[in-house]
Order: C-alpha cells, then sequence, then structure tokens
C-alpha cells in the first residue's frame, strides 16, 4: 500500500514539475518581454 502511494504521488509530482517548467518558460518569456519593454521606455541618458 505503501509502495504504490509513494509511486503515485512520484508521478503526480513529476507531472505537477513538468506543468510547471511549462508554466516557468512561459512566465520567463513574458517577463523578458515586459523587461525588454520597460528598459526601452527608460530613456539611455538615465
Amino acid at each position: 500500500m505503501r509502495i504504490s502511494t509513494h509511486i503515485y504521488m512520484m508521478r503526480l509530482y513529476m507531472t505537477i514539475i513538468g506543468s510547471d517548467r511549462l508554466l516557468l518558460k512561459i512566465i520567463s518569456y513574458r517577463s523578458n518581454l515586459v523587461t525588454i519593454l520597460w528598459f526601452k521606455r527608460i530613456p539611455i541618458g538615465m
């Protein structure tokens, strides 16, 4: 019982990690885009 539960938890964890990685990629891509736009808004003199 404990072993099967552990395996189930591991599979669930891996699935969550996989989706988190995809989400992280999207978030980092969007934050990079925002950062680029933000730096373009700031004058070079500053």
